[in-house]
């Protein structure tokens, strides 16, 4: 585990250890305080006596919130794969803890995983959440440390939005909300509200989105034009550079608008350094909008982002991603009662066109200036919305190839819950799913909230 995540995980447990004893020492004989519990433990209680007149007057100092589940996934592929010697693509117990923490206006927050990965044969500490959020009003909230953020309108595919994804870990089998989607980011994130608008800012330390490296899950090579698997492991850099997001929500005739500009890095390694023969991430700026509103019986969405290749600005440098366009548009609507539909189309649009031709050397093939991909969800409630049912898939009529997830998602009350499920790619090896043929894979999970 980085040294980093255990000062973290030091310093917010050290200030709620604090805070606590704090709260609990003062002396009741000199200030007259007494501390009550009440039966919501969530809140604790301060009550001031006067001597005289004999009354109290309550006051929420400060209170907690502390809850978490014990998680265990299973999944394994569909069919054998040469590249593999453990067939498994997932088998891991999770126990989570969160606590929230408020004191007067500074609330405290810290969610941390401890994961047992049978694949690996390794337990780890997986800190999600440690930050502190500052007293806030309505001008202004700031909150500083490890948090999960999610911009942009896009289902499971985002334009706007360039902080670090976990696609991986939904193909491998694991939770499909946002919580595990989304990799958290250590920044300073603050929020500024002007009248019927919001600006948000954020500062924060680059990290790049999960990708299949061999790892678990078999790839395809451009090196080698092969499915490559384990102890075939890609070589990427390292970027240590700061990225600054931005994001201005606000309404225009009944829309829901949003601008956004982004100083970061590509999310993938879309360069290529001939000398260490190295993957990198190029730097990258993003100038996009979302627009958001209600359409006959559904609601319409648009998300556009021109991605600005700040390292090959002229599109002249074969080894490092040209500059594109990116832009989904989508509708979601009720079909029936309990039954939804969420439909999207999505597409990226190469930028300098001749140039990148021009000087591709004759050893590689050009790849299509347009890429396309459809987006299908289908949602079925039953059981008064204790089980869904779930279908989502990819398909991309570029490249031919597509992604298919069933899922069944059953709470049987407060604390148990199960999920079944099956991941399937299809395609062409050198496609962006049909790569991931060999390990289309079955999936199950058990968990208990407390």
């Amino acid at each position: 585990m980085k040294i980093k995540n255990l000062i973290v995980i030091s310093c917010v447990i050290n200030v709620l250890i604090n805070i606590h004893t704090f709260a609990q020492n003062i002396e009741t004989d000199e200030l007259g305080i007494e501390f009550e519990q009440e039966s919501d433990a969530d809140e604790l209680d301060i009550v001031f006596e006067d001597d005289e007149e004999k009354e109290s007057t309550k006051i929420d100092e400060a209170h907690y919130k502390f809850r978490g589940f014990i998680d265990t996934r299973w999944g394994t592929r569909i069919q054998h794969s040469d590249d593999f010697d453990n067939q498994h693509t997932l088998f891991e117990t999770r126990l989570q803890g969160k606590i929230e923490y408020n004191y007067k206006d500074i609330k405290l927050n810290l969610k941390a995983d401890l994961v047992h990965d049978d694949i690996i044969d390794g337990t780890s500490i997986d800190v999600r959440e440690a930050y502190i959020e500052l007293p806030s009003n309505n001008v202004v909230q700031t909150r500083i440390g490890r948090q999960s953020i999610l911009w942009g309108l896009g289902d499971l595919i985002v334009v706007n939005d360039l902080f670090p994804k976990d696609y991986l870990g939904l193909y491998y089998g694991r939770d499909a909300e946002a919580e595990y989607v989304v990799n958290p980011s250590d920044a300073i994130r603050s929020s500024f509200f002007i009248k019927n608008s919001t600006l948000d800012i954020v500062v924060t330390e680059f990290k790049p989105s999960d990708i299949p490296t061999g790892i678990r899950f078999s790839y395809f090579n451009p090196f080698i034009q092969d499915i490559i698997g384990e102890n075939q492991t890609l070589n990427i850099s390292e970027s240590k550079k700061t990225s600054l997001m931005t994001r201005w929500n606000t309404s225009i005739l009944n829309n829901e608008v949003a601008f956004y500009y982004n100083n970061t890095n590509w999310q993938t390694p879309e360069g290529f350094n001939p000398k260490t023969q190295e993957l990198n991430y190029p730097r990258l700026e993003t100038f996009g909008f979302s627009i958001r509103n209600e359409l006959g019986k559904g609601i319409m969405s648009i998300d556009a982002a021109y991605y600005l290749s700040t390292e090959d600005r002229k599109g002249d440098k074969f080894w490092i991603r040209n500059s594109e366009t990116r832009f989904i548009l989508g509708y979601d609507f009720e079909i029936r009662k309990n039954l939804n539909l969420g439909l999207q189309w999505y597409q990226e649009q190469r930028q300098n066109q001749a140039n990148y031709l021009n000087n591709l050397p004759p050893a590689m093939s050009a790849d299509s200036r347009e890429y396309n991909l459809i987006i299908a969800r289908v949602t079925q409630f039953l059981m008064n919305q204790k089980m869904t049912l779930s279908l989502f898939t990819y398909y991309s009529p570029t490249q031919n190839d597509g992604y298919l997830r069933l899922n069944l998602f059953h709470k049987f009350d407060d604390h148990w819950m199960i999920n079944l499920g099956t991941n399937h790619f299809s395609g062409e090896p050198n496609t962006r799913f049909g790569q991931l043929q060999q390990n289309s894979n079955y999936f199950a999970a058990i968990r208990w909230s407390f």
